[in-house]
């Protein structure tokens, strides 16, 4: 479920990511990269990622690789998923790069690159759901029934591209994701014309 901004920038509010999506177009290829960020435990968790998606404004089905930061009984973890193919640790500061891109009739490649830790995950994800694959850079996380996702410090993904063209370059839609009060949780900063580059800040 989403609803539809009234800011001028055109952006759209989501209850389940922040980021950028691009809409009415089939795209082949999505990737970014981005740091682990530190933070503090919170009741609900956040994944940071890249991926293709069915619907770039509600929560449809998404072929994803990222980053996830969750908590358990106090005890805050760090992980990375290639979808269901495995989860492999990751560490406060490690640069990450993600990657998806569409082979056709559903099928897509994913790869997730640990450049700090010179590892590379590799899987596949098979969806007939998917029939337009729309590219998507986002940062996910439930604030439903009084959840949150603690603090983290402003995230900054880069080299965004949309096959091979800077994300910017495709009109992506700007997602501004907010708690059940209608309040930002977690805003995405404003993307520059021909750029790649934008920072994730925890809004309250």
């Amino acid at each position: 479920m989403a609803t539809r901004s009234c800011s001028p920038d055109g952006s759209v509010n989501s209850y389940e990511r922040a980021g950028y999506g691009v809409d009415g177009v089939d795209a082949t290829e999505v990737e970014a990269s981005w740091v682990v960020p530190d933070a503090e435990c919170g009741s609900a968790g956040f994944t940071i990622g890249v991926g293709m998606t069915d619907t770039v404004t509600g929560l449809g089905h998404t072929a994803l690789v990222g980053t996830t930061v969750f908590c358990d009984y106090g005890e805050i973890y760090f992980t990375a998923g290639i979808d269901s193919n495995g989860t492999y640790p990751v560490q406060p500061d490690d640069l990450m790069h993600g990657s998806v891109t569409a082979k056709g009739n559903g099928l897509f490649a994913l790869t997730l690159e640990n450049h700090t830790a010179g590892w590379t995950g590799t899987g596949s994800y098979l969806s007939q759901d998917i029939i337009h694959p729309r590219a998507i850079v986002e940062l996910t996380a439930n604030f439903g029934n009084g959840q949150n996702s603690g603090s983290f410090p402003p995230i900054t993904v880069s080299g965004a591209t949309v096959d091979g063209a800077p994300l910017a370059d495709s009109a992506p839609t700007r997602l501004v994701l907010i708690d059940p009060q209608g309040a930002p949780a977690v805003v995405p900063g404003q993307l520059a014309s021909g750029s790649g580059e934008f920072t994730f800040t925890r809004a309250n």
